[in-house]
């Protein structure tokens, strides 16, 4: 199957998006430019290392590979069952029009409970708006949903990419490399991170002299990983990594008949910085 193409018109800002899609592989973007800039990269020819995907039924690293009913799910990438079942594989395409795509894919073996993901893009001027959702019909399940954009570090002009996240708490990795739940201060500067935060405002990211992007995520979870030279990957998600065994706060999010789990992120474009990060 061919990729599907997205555009919008260009907004205010005069901005004009084009985003590729690819069924084929999750429903992933495996381009993302912004006039004549180009956002997206790749790492690895692994389907974990390029494009912007969805991670779905669970986001991040599984403590122990193991669900909480005790199934395992069989190792992904190097020694994890990392970012969900959904990613790597082919979606239905339900719709395609010239500014809006609409993905679905059934969950199955080696996840235990029946249920469905569905992908959402919409292309509007100045703004890129994503939506996970996932759905049952029978038993019940814990899940945790997200986005993982590999953004370059540099775009063909401007300085390097930097993040940052209004009213963010770090919460520190354990032995395991699993978040936990004391949370603590943390900036940009006190990285490199691959790690989980807590942040209830939003994200900004920034290539100076180039682009500014406000991350607007409908949860209060973010994963920010800068520990390469060539990519800043700012992720939105629905929960914590391992968050469908350990929330951190609260508890888990449950998908029952009924009662999806919904997850929305825009991701708004500037020529400059926005005055206020929160």
């Amino acid at each position: 199957m061919s990729l599907l193409e997205l555009i919008s018109s260009p907004g205010p800002g005069l901005h004009r998006q084009r985003v590729l899609l690819d069924p084929m592989q999750g429903g992933r973007a495996v381009s993302w430019q912004v006039d004549d800039l180009e956002l997206l990269g790749s790492h690895d020819t692994h389907w974990v290392g390029h494009g912007m995907y969805a991670m779905a039924p669970w986001a991040g690293r599984l403590r122990g590979n193991a669900l909480p009913d005790g199934s395992a799910m069989p190792a992904t990438f190097q020694d994890w069952a990392i970012h969900g079942t959904v990613a790597a594989g082919p979606v239905r395409v339900d719709r395609c029009e010239a500014d809006r795509a609409e993905f679905s894919v059934e969950l199955s073996k080696p996840w235990p409970w029946p249920g469905q993901v569905r992908m959402l893009w919409t292309l509007e001027p100045e703004v890129l708006h994503t939506q996970i959702e996932i759905t049952c019909e029978a038993e019940p399940f814990a899940a945790v949903v997200g986005w993982h954009p590999w953004f370059r570090r540099r775009l063909a002009r401007g300085g390097p990419a930097h993040w940052e996240l209004a009213e963010g708490r770090l919460a520190p990795r354990d032995a395991d490399r699993m978040p936990t739940a004391a949370l603590q201060r943390a900036t940009m500067t006190d990285g490199p991170f691959d790690d989980t935060f807590y942040a209830p405002g939003d994200a900004v990211l920034s290539w100076p002299q180039a682009l500014t992007m406000r991350i607007r995520n409908s949860a209060p979870w973010f994963v920010i990983f800068d520990e390469l030279s060539d990519f800043l990957l700012v992720e939105p998600q629905s929960g914590p990594p391992n968050g469908i065994n350990d929330p951190l706060i609260g508890q888990p999010s449950v998908v029952a008949p009924g009662c999806p789990l919904v997850h929305q992120v825009s991701w708004e474009l500037f020529g400059d910085p926005p005055a206020d990060p929160a």
